[in-house]
């Protein structure tokens, strides 16, 4: 068949018969934000670029290559899909997806392992029986060796391979002539512009593949890199462009259509001309709209990779690989890290190139386990095992104390945990010079009480949590980079020190940072003493409170508070469900249901406290809504430390808002002696409130500029303002 005539077919239209059996593509049914049941999301501390990425242009871009080069993919799982022990079986299409598995030893449902799903393109170059032949020299035992499951399955069994010039068996066949005609083996398949071609196909049986592999117990789904090679690299970057279930996407030599940035001057290199001629089922027909226009392209391949961040992004090329263009798809990558940054996770891009021709290599597959072995592997336990053996061996010995230095077992020191410290009764924690966070993609507490069970907590008592020598605390570098998970995400377990039912505890002497929610949280506990705690979070997460007392908390002091918080500096916060209404945990491991008079606030005295706000909230904040009552408060010595490129604060003490109530919003009495004195704003107003207070009294309070010392939008009875 001439250009010509290739041209003209690409351009039919034709009517495409409906499936009953198809449900959304994946860039649909896996993509979060929409549906009613989609959580809210929240972008304090999240970039305008990353928030306008999210809201519209991301999905714009999606759609420019689903219109112009791949196609849009019309099916997602068909409703007979049927998932065999080493298969996925479309029964009325007559198709069927044969997988290899290849397993460390150890792999099981304790300890699932992460994959490396290869799709293979070898052979298909007869229509329709499409015979196969499986890539060579894959090093299986070294991808199993190093801790990694290997899957592979071949691009033809859902559509064939063909590259053969003359005749139309390079056109698709198999799911895509399936979906056109009801027929896999229909030849004459006349596409729209924006049918989806060999590419959509394959990255479509990617994902049936995932499928798969969220059956089996002994491969772990969340941490899946894809990968392809030349032609089957272009496949794994639609892939994961589309279905975001995949951690990490793999392109080796994939060249024009793939990881090669067309705008670069790269003479040697494919251009869509020269792919459209031999491969054109490949792509959607209006691709060749841009034949010779590949500089002018809206969307290039960084366009490309940047559908994929934040996950993991791989490129690999090969020196001699001029055809590919490997200096023009190391641009692509680096092109691509911009969004990556915005992000605030530019390590999640990496890039090599081999000396040598167009080939997937052992080296090459080396350097891809060992980008995965720092990014996507689970973190090692030794650390917290560790410290779990020495806490045991304290209680066991008497001695009940703790005293943790540096970590002599890392290179930096540091150590880092895969779950939270459980302090039993009667134990002291004592950090002397050393640095704990939670290690990456770890989502728990740093330190909990051991009594602290969801649904069924136990009374602790005499707990301290000390720090000595610069000693700190840190919620972990990659706990926040998607905003789609961002706003409580993980419910209490996104607290940095929670205690629940604690009698008599103390906490103080070093500094927390970048906590994944709140620093400190305390559920009905008593007789605390909070002091001399340094907060160092960017607003990086939605609700990083620096303390918070929920609900039962009294008898407690707060002092000599200092550095930045993401939210409030201090929280009091005394909310509950509605009657009848059973809520589970979230944020509150304790539970909230309602005990009555029991779950006040009382007696807390907040002092010394100088802190900023990098969110513009409050320093102190009292909250309470349907009958629980916060009372006998004293807030003395409190000081705004506002800097000029922060967001301006509301106020630096706020009581009240009407907003949080499941019944009822507080009435006159339930918030009563509040005594607040000496307080400095450097934003906005000092004291704004906007609750009924009574029997409270406001002394020596001071505002920016011009802005009102006190504003007061509720009742106030028998308060003094002075």
């Amino acid at each position: 068949m001439k250009t010509s005539v290739a041209v003209s077919v690409f351009m039919a239209m034709a009517v495409q018969v409906s499936l009953s059996s198809t449900t959304p593509s994946p860039a649909v049914s896996v993509r979060a934000g929409s549906g009613e049941n989609t959580p809210k999301r929240h972008w304090q501390g999240i970039s305008k670029v990353v928030k306008e990425w999210e809201l519209g242009k991301r999905a714009k871009t999606l759609k420019w290559f689903e219109d112009n080069q791949f196609g849009v993919t019309p099916i997602g799982k068909l409703d007979d899909q049927k998932i065999e022990d080493r298969a996925v079986v479309f029964e009325k299409a007559g198709l069927k997806i044969n997988i290899t598995l290849c397993l460390p030893k150890g792999a099981s449902a304790e300890n699932p392992v992460p994959v490396f799903l290869f799709m293979d393109h070898r052979g298909g170059r007869k229509a329709p029986d499409f015979p196969q032949e499986e890539y060579a020299n894959i090093p299986t035992n070294m991808i199993t060796s190093r801790g990694y499951a290997y899957v592979r399955w071949n691009g033809n069994d859902v559509c064939p391979n063909v590259d053969v010039w003359s005749s139309l068996e390079r056109w698709p066949l198999g799911i895509i002539s399936y979906v056109a005609t009801g027929d896999k083996n229909n030849l004459n398949v006349s596409r729209k512009p924006n049918s989806w071609g060999t590419i959509g196909a394959w990255a479509w049986g990617n994902s049936r593949v995932m499928d798969w592999i969220e059956t089996r117990p002994e491969l772990d789904a969340t941490r899946v890199a894809v990968l392809g090679h030349s032609r089957g690299g272009k496949t794994a970057l639609w892939t994961g462009a589309q279905d975001e279930r995949f951690a990490m996407v793999i392109s080796n030599g994939s060249g024009c259509g793939g990881a090669r940035l067309g705008r670069a001057k790269d003479p040697k290199a494919e251009k869509f001309k020269d792919i459209l001629k031999h491969f054109p089922n490949w792509f959607c027909p209006a691709m060749t709209s841009w034949i010779d226009r590949d500089a002018e392209v809206e969307c290039d391949a960084d366009d490309l990779m940047r559908l994929i961040a934040p996950r993991l992004l791989y490129v690999a090329s090969g020196s001699e690989d001029s055809w590919a263009g490997p200096k023009a798809e190391e641009a692509a990558a680096d092109a691509s890290r911009d969004i990556y940054k915005a992000y605030k996770v530019p390590e999640r891009v990496g890039y090599h190139c081999h000396e040598g021709p167009h080939k997937l290599r052992n080296d090459d597959w080396q350097k891809f386990m060992d980008f995965a072995d720092e990014h996507l592997k689970s973190p090692c336990a030794r650390d917290s095992d560790e410290i779990e053996n020495r806490i045991r061996a304290a209680c066991k010995d008497g001695s009940k104390e703790l005293i943790l230095g540096r970590n002599a077992l890392s290179a930096d020191g540091v150590w880092r945990l895969t779950r939270a410290i459980l302090l039993p009764d009667d134990f002291t924690f004592v950090m002397d010079g050393c640095r704990i966070e939670l290690a990456d993609r770890v989502q728990d507490n740093i330190i909990r009480n051991m009594g602290a069970e969801e649904g069924n907590c136990r009374t602790n008592r005499n707990i301290r949590i000390l720090g000595r020598n610069g000693a700190s605390l840190s919620g972990g570098k990659r706990n926040h980079y998607l905003p789609r998970r961002s706003g409580d995400p993980n419910g209490w377990r996104s607290v940095g020190i929670l205690l629940c039912d604690v009698v008599k505890y103390e906490i103080g002497g070093f500094s927390m940072d970048e906590t994944q929610c709140w620093a400190i949280s305390q559920e009905r506990c008593s007789d605390g003493y909070l002091h001399d705690i340094h907060f160092n979070s960017s607003n990086a997460m939605y609700n990083q409170d620096g303390i918070d007392l929920r609900k039962g908390c009294h008898d407690i002091l707060i002092e000599n508070i200092s550095g930045m918080t993401g939210d409030d500096t201090v929280a009091l916060t005394a909310l509950r469900d509605a009657p009848g209404v059973m809520r589970k945990c979230g944020m509150q491991i304790g539970g909230n249901y309602y005990l009555g008079e029991a779950d006040d606030i009382y007696n807390v005295t907040i002092r010394n406290i100088r802190t900023k706000c990098s969110g513009g909230h409050s320093i102190v904040r009292l909250l309470c809504a349907d009958g629980i009552k916060i009372h006998h408060i004293v807030i003395e010595n409190i000081t705004e430390t506002k800097e000029n490129n922060l967001k301006r604060s509301k106020s630096v003490i706020r009581i009240g808002d009407a907003h949080y109530s499941r019944v009822r919003p507080v009435q006159m009495g339930e918030m009563n002696n509040i005594n607040v004195k000496n307080v400095k704003s450097a934003g906005g107003a000092a004291v704004y409130i906007n609750a009924p207070v009574c029997d409270s009294s406001f002394v020596n309070i001071e505002a920016f500029g011009n802005d009102e010392p006190i504003k007061v939008l509720a009742p106030t009875e028998r308060t003094e303002f002075k």
